[in-house]
């Protein structure tokens, strides 16, 4: 809009000038089309890397103690490490969902709304990962 007011008050309004604008803006259109279409396939992702970080992370501190239980160390606190690679991970899916509201929507602003369900969901697999830890040990 600002280009065909700027054309008209410049004494450019001819028909050719306000075609060439319209096939312009149209293409401008299409373009972003194109390109959000593109770019969907590529939304998913960070929500997979948010369940395989918090999935892989209380696995291994579930190991680890059942691998101490078995070496016999007695004296652990994996309260204390579970809580602090929980809270990295949890942060870690935050900052992911920033970096999918920039990939999605272009702006920064929409990525919180992709982490607080990241947030959620990681807080939700971290809850849930140990009982089916539970079950295949």
């Amino acid at each position: 809009m600002f280009l065909l007011v700027e054309t008209i008050d410049v004494g450019g309004g001819t028909i050719a000038m306000i075609e060439s604008l319209a096939r312009f803006n149209s293409m401008t259109q299409e373009i972003e089309r194109e390109k959000k279409m593109a770019v969907r396939p590529y939304i998913m992702i960070p929500y997979f890397a948010a369940v395989m970080l918090v999935a892989t992370t209380v696995m291994t501190l579930t190991f680890t103690a059942k691998t101490l239980e078995v070496g016999g160390v007695v004296s652990f606190d994996l309260d204390f490490l579970t809580m602090i690679f929980t809270t990295s991970g949890i942060i870690h899916c935050f900052l992911i969902g920033l970096v999918a509201g920039k990939i999605s929507e272009e702006s920064l602003a929409a990525g919180f709304k992709h982490s607080a369900i990241l947030v959620i969901i990681a807080l939700v697999a971290s809850k849930f990962a140990p009982m089916f830890l539970g079950d295949m040990i």
